[in-house]
């Protein structure tokens, strides 16, 4: 007759049956071989007809284990720790088996990785646009000075020819400030010498060294 479940023969006429080996098993009658356990799975006797599953999550590192310490590894997304598999924190991962520690994503190192790139990107290209502005702003300051000092030479040859003028005419020249005269009145103005030499608003200039 056939070999029952948890048993099997070589062949269909022999005599005996013989018990599976520990880590495989022979899930019906009539198996000429015993099947090895899978991964998830152990078979700690002989003659199992079915094996046993390993605790949630856990894995063994070989097909055909007989024993429960066997598994000791863990699915994708969880690592082994204290006897049992815990899940990997968001973003994190394991690549095999065996790890005791979880790792980033490649999806989030390749972000990580872009985000670094861009950022040294963006640092070059502020420092650059910088450096423009900056040159920009040295040749706007450089033409404003210029124009100053044209400005200056432009006054101070104004100022020469007019003290030359009043030497050349013999007569001391008079000066009030515009504020001053913007101020008077028209009696003021009609007695505009005398009023404002009395008031000490005006101001002789005869020669270009006292100027």
């Amino acid at each position: 007759s056939a070999c029952p479940s948890g048993r099997y023969a070589p062949d269909a006429a022999a005599v005996m049956c013989s018990p599976c080996a520990p880590g495989t098993f022979a899930g019906r009658s009539g198996q000429l071989v015993c099947q090895v356990c899978p991964r998830d799975a152990f078979a700690p006797g002989h003659g199992e007809e079915q094996c046993q599953r390993c605790p949630d999550l856990t894995l063994t590192a070989n097909d055909g284990a007989i024993s429960p310490a066997e598994c000791t590894q863990c699915v994708e997304g969880y690592f082994f720790q204290n006897i049992s598999c815990r899940k990997c924190p968001l973003g994190l991962t394991t690549h095999t088996p065996s790890d005791t520690a979880c790792s980033l994503l490649p999806e989030v190192l390749w972000i990580i990785i872009v985000g670094v790139v861009f950022f040294f990107i963006s640092l070059a290209f502020a420092y650059r646009l910088h450096r423009f502005y900056k040159g920009r702003l040295a040749l706007v300051e450089a033409k404003a000075a210029d124009a100053v000092k044209v400005a200056e030479a432009v006054v101070q040859e104004t100022v020469t020819r007019g003290l030359a003028s009043i030497e050349d005419f013999g007569h001391p020249m008079v000066l009030i400030r515009a504020n001053s005269l913007s101020s008077l009145t028209v009696d003021q103005l009609r007695g505009l010498h005398e009023g404002n030499r009395d008031a000490h608003r005006l101001l002789f200039v005869d020669t270009f060294a006292k100027f």
